[in-house]
C-alpha cells in the first residue's frame, strides 16, 4: 500500500510540476490569437507610437490608452465578431485599473 501511495504522489507531483511549468513559461503573443479570427491587424511598435493610431484605436476597441513599449500589438474579431487584443504590457496592473467597468476581461 505505500509504494502505491508513494508512486501516485510522485505521479501527482510532476503533472503539478509540469503545469507549473508550462503556465509560467513564457508565450508568443501570436499563438494566443484565436485560430478561427476573422481578421487579425499587427500594429508595430513605431506605427503604435504615433499618438493618432493609438486614439483611434481606443475610440474603436474602448480599449484603455496601451503602452506597449517596443513590442508589437495584435487586434483580432472573433468569430462572435467580438474585439480582442494580444500584447505585451508593460504594468498589467495599470491596464486593468483604466478598463472601463462596462468592457469585460479575463
Amino acid at each position: 500500500m505505500n509504494k502505491k501511495l508513494l508512486i501516485s504522489l510522485i505521479l501527482i507531483f510532476a503533472s503539478c510540476a509540469t503545469l507549473w511549468w508550462w503556465l509560467a513559461a513564457d508565450k508568443n503573443p501570436v499563438n494566443m490569437i484565436p485560430a478561427k479570427s476573422k481578421a487579425v491587424v499587427r500594429l508595430s511598435a513605431e506605427t503604435f507610437a504615433q499618438p493618432l493610431v493609438a486614439h483611434n484605436l481606443t475610440s474603436l476597441t474602448g480599449f484603455p490608452e496601451i503602452k506597449n513599449g517596443d513590442k508589437d500589438t495584435y487586434f483580432f474579431i472573433t468569430p462572435n465578431e467580438y474585439f480582442g487584443a494580444v500584447l505585451t504590457l508593460e504594468n498589467a496592473s495599470e491596464f486593468d485599473t483604466d478598463l472601463p467597468k462596462n468592457v469585460t476581461h479575463t
